[in-house]
C-alpha cells in the first residue's frame, strides 16, 4: 500500500537564490582580499596585473585550491558586476587554469 506524498516544485527563482547562497558560503577571494590577509601562495594576487602566466613553483606546490571565479552574474566576485574588468579577470583566470 503506497501514500501518496505531495511534493513541493521548487521554482527556478527558488534554484538560483540556492545557488547563490551555495557560492557565497564558499567563496574565497584571490591575494591578500582573503581572511587573514594572506595569499594562497607568491602568485596569488587580486589584481591579474601581477600574476605570471606561467605557474610558479610554489603556485604548482601549493595545497589550497586556486582561486577560480563563477561565470554567472549572480557570484560573489571582487570586482563591480557588469563591469569590464569582472570580465577580463574571469576571463584570464579561467584561460590560466586550463592552461595549467
Amino acid at each position: 500500500m503506497r501514500r501518496n506524498v505531495a511534493h513541493d516544485t521548487v521554482t527556478a527563482d527558488q534554484m538560483q537564490q540556492a545557488l547563490s547562497s551555495r557560492l557565497s558560503h564558499t567563496y574565497e577571494p584571490p591575494g591578500t582580499l582573503r581572511d587573514g590577509g594572506t595569499p594562497r601562495h607568491d602568485n596569488d594576487s587580486s589584481d591579474i596585473h601581477g600574476i605570471r602566466i606561467a605557474p610558479t613553483h610554489e603556485e604548482l606546490l601549493c595545497p589550497l585550491p586556486p582561486y577560480l571565479p563563477v561565470f554567472l552574474p549572480a557570484a560573489p566576485h571582487h570586482l563591480p558586476e557588469s563591469s569590464m574588468q569582472r570580465h577580463l579577470d574571469i576571463q584570464f583566470r579561467l584561460l590560466r587554469e586550463e592552461m595549467m
